[in-house]
């Protein structure tokens, strides 16, 4: 069912979706010429009407989604710790290697330090 232009309330009215006192309220809004405000009333009527059903089910949802967000973190911190724990058993049974500028290198056999003194 289209709207036309100048139909005013009436498909609004045959839908059955709004309440009788909306479909009321916007007549009267448009008789007075002042829908515009008559649109604003109605809005905030539905939406003090809606605040209480919505903060009861964020209430429920928002512990719901904290649990989810925590195990799924607990997953992915546990599907880490097997690669973390090859790699440093397998650093830690590698000899160390040395780098170019230590491969010529060697300490003095007289147990000097790098300045010359023991």
């Amino acid at each position: 069912m289209a709207y036309r232009f100048g139909s005013g309330v009436e498909p609004l009215a045959k839908t059955g979706a709004p309440v009788k006192q909306t479909i009321q309220m916007l007549r009267a809004g448009e008789k007075s010429g002042k829908l515009g405000k008559v649109c604003g009333k109605v809005s905030l009527f539905y939406e003090k009407k809606l605040e209480a059903p919505i903060k009861s089910v964020m209430a429920l949802i928002e512990p719901l989604m904290s649990t989810v967000l925590g195990g799924i973190i607990a997953t992915i911190a546990i599907a880490l710790l097997p690669p973390v724990f090859k790699i440093s058993s397998v650093i830690a049974h590698q000899p160390p290697k040395t780098t170019r500028a230590c491969a010529g290198w060697r300490r003095p056999r007289n147990g000097a330090n790098l300045f010359g003194r023991p």
